[in-house]
């Protein structure tokens, strides 16, 4: 087997992932039922080790779906099983506490007189109470309008949030670095003032939350319309994640994805495709690419017949590359000079390292990963 050659295990750890995926209910659901086992949907797990399908899980980012799924398995011993239901059980604590954090965090912002949307993961745990144990979560990402976000930091620094304000730039970032809780917060927090380097446009802060409805779980908060939670998974998968550049792609992304499609059967692809794409061709490009890789991860037939064949090519590179962290390892090291390059293409990264450079803050973090100082660990 050659440097290149895809791990010979990565078909069988993708199929079985995303058979277990698919067993979901769903945006709202809890895989709790083993219809999906009786019926013959499930994928025979007899000569999979369930160790190696959860560490796949986890390096995939969707360990709390594929655990509640695998622990109906009637093909797993009843000791296993009950292993897998206490670690989902434990997801779904600490999914409770995460809501319980983003519950403060609307209340404290409400107070302030300032209007935010819960984005990515968070809006998922708005969906729904208790919430749904569907996804695996770092941080709590909010998005407020750029004149309100020093209101924002504000109103969570008095709230006992801590962070690095020398290392933020209003003019040049689209968010502001993370946010530590008081002491026993579950999870930092990032404040958005646009979701990505791109500035204005559809997918403004104005025009997300001018199209957000209210989160009936957690007042003092909005959830964005469907249509740009999509956009925003899409673009953040394909461009900040480097994926269409890489081709490459992760389970976690292709799970959201699925969560949304579910619950919106008229999320139309040409409107999405469109949305994610407002900046140009090659985001358009990125766009349409990601929707064939879905159809292809969960057989559901949702683009123009076109785009498979102009998309061919990436999609075949982006399915090897699920479960194979080989071949995502030499996928990055391959566009490791672009990735480096890549403020010369995009005005909006540009100004963020010219003038994060000028930041104290920032500059501490750059020389530390150069090896020449130390980031004050405190300000993370």
């Amino acid at each position: 087997m050659t440097a290149a050659s895809p791990d010979p295990s990565a078909a069988a750890l993708r199929g079985a992932l995303i058979a277990l995926l698919r067993l979901g209910a769903g945006q709202g659901g809890f895989y709790g039922a083993p219809d999906g086992w009786t019926a013959g949907a499930a994928p025979d797990l007899s000569a999979m080790s369930p160790a190696a399908l959860l560490e796949a899980a986890r390096a995939e980012g969707v360990s709390m779906p594929a655990a509640a799924a695998l622990g109906l398995s009637p093909d797993l011993p009843p000791d296993a099983r009950a292993d897998l239901f206490q670690s989902a059980f434990a997801a779904q604590a600490r999914a409770a506490r995460l809501s319980g954090a983003l519950r403060g965090l609307g209340a404290v912002l409400a107070a302030a007189g300032i209007e935010a949307a819960a984005l990515k993961g968070a809006a998922v745990l708005t969906l729904s109470d208790p919430p749904p144990n569907l996804r695996d979560m770092v941080d709590l990402d909010l998005l407020v309008r750029p004149e309100d976000m020093a209101g924002a930091v504000e109103a969570l620094r008095d709230a006992g949030w801590t962070g690095d304000h020398a290392a933020f730039s209003a003019r040049t970032d689209y968010h502001y670095p993370a946010l530590f809780p008081p002491p026993g917060g579950p999870a930092t927090v990032e404040l958005h003032q646009r979701l990505d380097w791109a500035r204005g446009g559809p997918l403004s802060a104005d025009a997300i939350l001018s199209r957000a409805a209210p989160c009936p779980h957690h007042p003092g908060l909005l959830r964005p319309a469907p249509l740009d939670r999509a956009a925003h998974l899409v673009r953040h998968a394909q461009l900040g994640d480097r994926g269409w550049a890489r081709g490459t792609a992760r389970l976690k992304d292709c799970h959201d994805w699925r969560m949304l499609a579910a619950a919106e059967e008229a999320l139309d692809a040409e409107a999405l495709a469109a949305l994610a794409g407002w900046d140009g061709a090659r985001s358009r490009a990125a766009a349409e690419a990601f929707l064939v890789l879905q159809e292809r991860a969960w057989g559901r037939d949702v683009c123009p017949p076109g785009w498979r064949t102009k998309h061919g090519a990436w999609v075949e590179r982006a399915w090897a590359s699920l479960c194979d962290p080989g071949a995502k390892a030499r996928a990055a090291e391959g566009d490791a000079w672009a990735a480096r390059l890549e403020p010369l293409r995009d005005p909006g990264l540009l100004r963020h390292v010219l003038v994060g450079l000028t930041l104290p803050g920032r500059r501490r973090r750059f020389l530390a990963r150069l090896g020449l100082g130390t980031a004050d660990p405190g300000n993370g």
